[in-house]
C-alpha cells in the first residue's frame, strides 16, 4: 500500500522523531479499534449520533497520521451518519476496519524504514 506522507506527519517524525512516531502508531494502534467499535455498535443500535462523534475522532487522528484512506473513509461514515443513512454504516464498518488495519501496518514500515536509514530516533 502506498503511503503519502502528509506535512502534519513530518512535523511529528522531526520533532518527537522515530520514536515519537511510533508512540503515536502504537496509540492509534489501541484507538483505532475501540472507535471503530463505536461506529459499528452504532450504527447497528442506529445510534447516529455515536457513529458520527466516533467517526469524526478517527477522521481527525487518522489524517494527522497520514492514514488518509482511512480518514476519508471516516469522513464518508460520519457524513451519512449526520444524515440518517444508517443503512450504509454495517457494510462501511467492515471496510473501514480493513483499511484502517492495512494503512497503519504500512505507515508503521514506513516510520520503520526511515529508522534503518538513520532517522533520529
Amino acid at each position: 500500500m502506498d503511503i503519502q506522507v502528509n506535512p502534519e506527519f513530518e512535523d511529528l517524525l522531526e520533532y518527537a522523531g522515530v520514536d515519537g512516531a511510533l508512540f503515536a502508531l502504537k496509540e492509534m494502534e489501541a484507538e483505532g479499534p475501540r472507535l471503530i467499535g463505536l461506529i459499528d455498535v452504532g450504527g447497528k443500535s442506529g445510534n447516529l449520533s455515536a457513529v458520527a462523534e466516533a467517526a469524526h475522532s478517527l477522521k481527525s487522528s487518522c489524517a494527522a497520521l497520514s492514514m488518509n484512506a482511512s480518514a476519508e473513509l471516516a469522513k464518508t461514515i460520519e457524513t451519512a451518519a449526520r444524515s440518517g443513512g444508517g443503512v450504509v454504516l454495517a457494510d462501511t464498518a467492515v471496510e473501514l476496519r480493513t483499511l484502517f488495519d492495512q494503512e497503519l501496518a504500512a505507515i508503521r514500515n514506513f516510520v520503520e524504514r526511515r529508522a534503518g536509514n538513520g532517522a533520529s530516533r
